[in-house]
């Protein structure tokens, strides 16, 4: 969403004879709540659908669990906030990874 407001401006405000107006605040919740579900989905496939399943048949179950899921929180650390903010953040997704990862064993796919 944000991307395509961006390039809504950019591309479009810097022509001179168009000025986008300010987007009304249900339009980027609706934005949001149509790109949230795609970007899951991608993450999902690429870290527990394809990293895990690399890493599972090179090392074994639990060390690519633990290590897709590390991965995976570190990944989403590289924003604003404070250390303890992060820690908690860190720990939380970690530990979401690793039950999303024990559902795709039980299940056996994504």
């Amino acid at each position: 969403g944000a991307a395509f407001l961006a390039l809504h401006r950019g591309i479009l405000g810097g022509l001179g004879w168009w000025q986008p107006a300010q987007p009304f605040p249900w339009a980027i919740l609706g934005l949001a709540l149509l790109t949230s579900p795609l970007l899951a989905w991608a993450e999902e496939w690429v870290f527990r659908g394809y990293l895990y399943g690399v890493l599972r048949e090179e090392w074994g179950k639990l060390p690519a669990a633990l290590s897709v899921n590390l991965f995976f929180a570190g990944v989403h650390l590289f924003r604003p906030g404070g250390l303890e903010f992060k820690l908690a953040l860190g720990f939380g997704l970690f530990l979401v990874g690793l039950v999303l990862t024990l559902a795709l064993e039980r299940r056996g796919r994504l």
